[in-house]
């Protein structure tokens, strides 16, 4: 926390009635940091569950929203935001038409954040699937206004990536 200065604007907000859809690999819904925060639990059809089979989605949720002050574990930058989870796949199975999906839920959810941080193992990030991607980013932000500016969507970070001979290396990167 002291390297973003989270605990800085405690004071002002600690993400009360903030809505922050994490689109991942799902959650541990029985984690004890993250059970009082998880408002909404969705998954995509290429998926049979919102449980996390990889942790990916449970360590992003946990930066996010973890409680503070239980002993248990660390703090989340927001942690009493209320958390939507959507699983849309595994660390192996995510699919640029599941990403779509989720951001379409999380439209669907209102939610006031949406987050992705997703590692693409399957598929090689090509400028017409960025576009596909951006497009389904720009429908977000068309469903609750014209601009970052004006919008009810506070915020969208969307990160793709893939991994190339073991490497990670961004191959897209949309931020409102």
């Amino acid at each position: 926390h002291s390297i973003i200065h989270d605990n800085d604007i405690w004071d002002k907000t600690t993400g009360d009635d903030v809505l922050v859809a994490v689109i991942d690999t799902g959650v541990d819904s029985d984690h004890p940091d993250l059970q009082n925060n998880i408002k909404k639990l969705n998954y995509t059809s290429n998926v049979s569950d919102y449980e996390d089979t990889d942790g990916h989605g449970t360590h992003t949720a946990g930066l996010v929203a973890a409680i503070a002050g239980n002993s248990l574990g660390g703090t989340g930058v927001a942690p009493e935001a209320e958390l939507d989870i959507i699983r849309v796949g595994t660390a192996k199975t995510i699919t640029v038409s599941s990403m779509i999906m989720g951001i379409k839920q999380a439209i669907n959810d209102e939610a006031d954040i949406i987050n992705l941080s997703l590692g693409i193992s399957s598929l090689k990030v090509s400028s017409g699937v960025k576009q596909q991607m951006q497009d389904a980013i720009d429908e977000a932000y068309e469903k609750f206004g014209l601009s970052c500016a004006s919008s009810s969507l506070k915020l969208m970070i969307a990160r793709a990536m893939s991994l190339v001979e073991g490497k990670n290396e961004a191959d897209a990167v949309f931020i409102c």
